[in-house]
């Protein structure tokens, strides 16, 4: 087992360009209560036993010590900051006296969003993880990621990954030569738990204002990643939920699709934070390729406020860098519609209802929204008491009535049927014959006298005809030439 001790040399941290991801995960540093048993940090006369859970580990020691001993029982580094010393034979005391030992820190997983922080490329303020997806929030190609300096960083990395910098105790490297020798290191190898020692590349920072895409919408990044950030939030309150392409959970809110390869982001997030009804709702901006942006407006009734966003960059597409080929699509949670009670009305009352109409322009048309679907809305109106239900008729008419009046129609329509069929079968006056088939009658206009329809003997015969032709004498033309009629074969 060794133990190294190497000096850290204190520094300036160089400015850089674009956005900045800070490491704010576990750590191995001396003066951190968390990484000693108990939670609690040794006293001056204690021995000190350095026994990490992660072997190899670099444990960075802020500001000078006194201690009784040192003991070592895994490899790993101990690195002093720059004129900070230790001294050892301090004497036990009666509040002082026993072992301290360090155990450490669980490396941090670099796919974890809630080891980092936004910050600021100009102030180094830091941002709100609101505004930002999860992947967002994980160092992206073009970002710096800087790790606080005088402090040892636990850090977990499964996969490869790019950034424009790195700055690791105030030094900053920007190529994999230089960045891999110091993870080949002992220091190195304490601090970073990596595939291997070429697991961190490096790219190009984006131009200001330009659409670039941070490299991390990968679909085994975002389920890293959505491992570490817990349970969503309800969306009960809500109809159609939604979720940024980069992010884990949906919420209730809309969302701008914009598709531009020139547009400005820049500009654009510059409207956005002065844009006053942002003011109330947070929104998250994020970028998931060279030419696809979306924003985020959290919160239930933001539909208007997308549109107003929709309808300033339309007025103002050219500053924005919108192009004609542009697009810009929302879409959007809804309030939960719950249908109102069905109760009986009160004896005597009025019935109140709904109707659902479209909504048309003043020549009849229907209107459009913005979604291309036809608008309604509801209209109410009141019936009439008793509406829909025939004069004299009654609820309240018992069943056995309602049933014998049934029975007694019945019986009425047999004894009609009866009946018809009885005279059609009694026997003829000598004399006269049934014609074989019906007779029809063609009516050409408004008769003017009752036409009494008799059964007919010979439509040869004369006289016969004669008696025919006086009973249609009330109809079109006074009388007819020729006997009309039908017969059917």
């Amino acid at each position: 087992m060794k133990f190294a001790v190497v000096l850290a040399l204190a520094g300036l941290i160089c400015s850089v360009n674009g956005a900045t991801k800070v490491w704010k995960g576990p750590n191995n540093n001396y003066n951190d209560a968390k990484n000693w048993q108990g939670g609690k940090l040794p006293c001056a006369a204690q021995t000190l036993q350095f026994q990490p859970t992660w072997a190899p580990s670099t444990v960075f020691v802020q500001s000078s010590i006194a201690v009784n001993s040192l003991s070592f029982g895994t490899d790993g580094t101990l690195v002093l900051a720059d004129t900070m010393t230790i001294t050892l034979g301090a004497q036990a005391t009666a509040q002082c006296s026993g072992n301290a030992v360090f155990k450490g820190q669980t490396p941090g997983n670099w796919d974890d969003p809630t080891n980092w922080e936004t910050r600021d490329s100009t102030t180094q303020a830091a941002l709100s993880t609101n505004t930002s997806t999860a992947l967002d929030r994980l160092p992206c190609n073009t970002d710096t990621v800087q790790f606080p300096p005088l402090t040892a960083p636990s850090v977990r990395l499964n996969r490869p990954v790019t950034v424009n910098k790195l700055v690791l105790n105030s030094l900053v490297y920007s190529s994999a030569s230089s960045i891999s020798s110091y993870l080949s290191s002992s220091a190195g190898r304490g601090q970073f738990r990596l595939p291997n020692s070429n697991a961190i590349s490096f790219g190009a920072a984006c131009t200001t204002g330009s659409l670039c895409k941070c490299g991390t919408y990968a679909p085994d990044v975002l389920r890293s990643a959505c491992s570490y950030t817990g349970s969503c939030p309800s969306t009960a309150g809500c109809v159609n939920p939604v979720k940024m392409v980069g992010d884990c959970c949906a919420v209730c809110g809309s969302v701008l699709n914009i598709t531009s390869s020139s547009l400005n982001r820049a500009l654009l997030e510059n409207f956005l934070n002065g844009y006053t009804p942002l003011q109330t709702h947070p929104y998250r901006v994020s970028v998931t390729d060279g030419s696809h942006l979306q924003i985020l407006v959290v919160g239930m009734n933001t539909m208007t406020i997308a549109e107003g966003i929709q309808q300033n960059l339309r007025q103002g597409a050219v500053s924005y860098g919108l192009s004609r080929s542009s697009t810009i699509a929302i879409e959007g949670s809804m309030p939960p519609t719950t249908p109102a009670p069905i109760t009986e009305a009160p004896a005597g009352t009025k019935a109140r209802c709904e109707e659902v109409q479209r909504v048309t322009d003043a020549e009849g048309n229907p209107v459009l929204g913005e979604d291309g679907e036809v608008r309604t809305t509801v209209v109410s109106f009141t019936l009439p008491e008793n509406a829909g239900q025939s004069s004299g008729s009654s609820s309240n008419v018992p069943w056995y009535i309602v049933g014998a009046l049934g029975g007694i129609m019945v019986l009425v329509l047999l004894i009609i049927v009866i009946l018809l069929l009885r005279r059609r079968d009694s026997p003829k006056p000598a004399g006269s014959q049934r014609m074989p088939g019906p007779v029809h009658f063609v009516h050409h206009g408004s008769p003017r006298a009752n036409v009494n329809i008799q059964e007919l003997g010979d439509p040869t015969d004369s006289t016969t005809q004669l008696g025919l032709y006086e009973d249609l004498s009330g109809f079109q033309g006074g009388g007819v030439t020729n006997p009309i009629y039908n017969q059917e074969e």
